[in-house]
């Protein structure tokens, strides 16, 4: 028998109540811009929400944040 596999949704970034992220990766990078760099070489995008450019938080470094072929944002950051 074959079934019709349903084609699952990017996860939206910013987040959003109807269709929320499945996982969020947070990845410890030397160079944060080598590795996003490296990241869209290997196909990642780069939203033009990137909440880690000027961080609320006082001492907390700068973070990038891009998104995976499927749409899950990873962060990548100096300090995780």
């Amino acid at each position: 028998m074959l079934r019709r596999r349903r084609t699952p949704h990017a996860p939206a970034w910013p987040d959003n109540p109807q269709q929320p992220k499945r996982v969020h990766f947070d990845l410890a990078v030397e160079d944060l811009a080598t590795a996003t760099e490296r990241a869209l070489e290997l196909g990642a995008t780069l939203p033009s929400f990137q909440p880690g450019a000027d961080p609320e938080w006082a001492g907390q470094p700068v973070w990038t944040v891009v998104l995976d072929p499927e749409g899950t944002p990873i962060c990548l950051n100096t300090s995780a």
